[in-house]
């Protein structure tokens, strides 16, 4: 890409929660290594109304997929990270976060992906738009 003329703002390598070198209780990782962490995205499709300015104004930044967006709903991605817990840490912080997601807009997520963050070189690019915990 940078033979190309591209810009490269960031590298970053992602895996599932569970790998080896990631912070588990009593596992053989129990901190978390620099620049490293946990993140979960949950999917919704919410009207565009209330629910919408009810996440926005809790404090959530959201993405709007308008590709899966259709009439009056809005395909909206949440994330949570967090860089400072061990799995079983961030999945009840996960939990707490659906839940207080669910008293604001009375829905469960379409679809729930975890992950483990291993290599990212530029760890703030996301600061705007994710909740870190």
């Amino acid at each position: 890409m940078r033979n190309a003329g591209f810009e490269i703002l960031r590298e970053k390598i992602e895996t599932v929660p569970w790998h080896p070198g990631a912070p588990r209780e009593n596992g053989s990782v129990e901190d978390m290594p620099k620049d490293n962490y946990f993140e979960a995205h949950f999917s919704y499709d919410i009207s565009k109304d209330n629910s919408l300015n009810l996440l926005v104004n809790s404090g959530y930044n959201l993405a709007i997929s308008t590709l899966k967006s259709k009439g009056d709903t809005n395909r909206v991605l949440i994330t949570t990270r967090s860089s400072d817990n061990t799995y079983e840490k961030f999945k009840e912080l996960v939990n707490h976060q659906k839940h207080y997601i669910w008293r604001l807009i009375g829905q469960e997520p379409r679809a729930e992906l975890h992950e483990y963050a291993i290599f990212d070189t530029n760890v703030s690019h996301d600061i705007g738009w994710i909740k870190e915990e």
